[in-house]
């Protein structure tokens, strides 16, 4: 991930915004998965409601990284001028006009459902196998270890970068939605409590 030099007003709007999310309908098919998903078309309209009333504009960009290899840079911008951005790589099925355009647009689906901590409803992503659960009576399940381990960590953090580490870290490592989610908000809180060195 790469930010602004302070993130200190950014990261208070993002906990406006994340106040605001709430878990979107899957209103689209995947035949061949035999599965259900949230489409961009849904995802996009939303979230730039609740970004732009927060100050924050959202752009999605395509380019390469070293190799050649085609990326997607999701960006947020405050209008304080702090920003938040990371690129992934592309994954194409096949290597065509049509190809790249699926590809562009899961990724720009994913890429900002992860950037701002958005869920689609039903979606267990590893939920099963991680042994934290909501059940039906939208009880938790104890935390994973995992989990109590990177919260531990990002209460004590008291730099920037340490802050970024831990929110990249955050995307990679396996957990639940809703764990991603509260852990990428305590993060933010904790980025906006940390003073810019002079």
């Amino acid at each position: 991930m790469n930010k602004s030099e302070s993130i200190k007003e950014i990261a208070s709007a993002l906990v406006e915004v994340q106040k605001k999310i709430t878990p979107l309908k899957k209103d689209k098919k995947n035949p061949f998965y035999k599965s259900s998903y949230v489409g961009l078309e849904t995802v996009l309209p939303q979230a730039l409601e609740i970004l732009n009333a927060q100050g924050i504009a959202l752009t999605q960009t395509v380019g390469s990284d070293d190799g050649g290899n085609t990326t997607l840079t999701t960006t947020l911008m405050h209008t304080s001028g702090e920003w938040l951005s990371d690129t992934q790589p592309l994954l194409l099925v096949k290597a065509d006009p049509q190809g790249q355009g699926s590809a562009i647009t899961y990724a720009r689906r994913y890429g900002l459902m992860s950037a701002i901590g958005i869920v689609a409803d039903e979606d267990d992503d590893g939920n099963v196998g991680s042994g934290t659960v909501h059940g039906e009576s939208g009880l938790r399940i104890e935390h994973s270890q995992t989990y109590k381990e990177l919260e531990a960590r990002i209460k004590a953090m008291t730099r920037f970068d340490e802050i970024n580490e831990v929110m990249s870290e955050i995307r990679k490592t396996p957990m639940n939605y809703s764990e991603k989610k509260e852990l990428n908000a305590l993060a933010v809180r904790q980025g906006g409590k940390i003073k810019p060195s002079e």
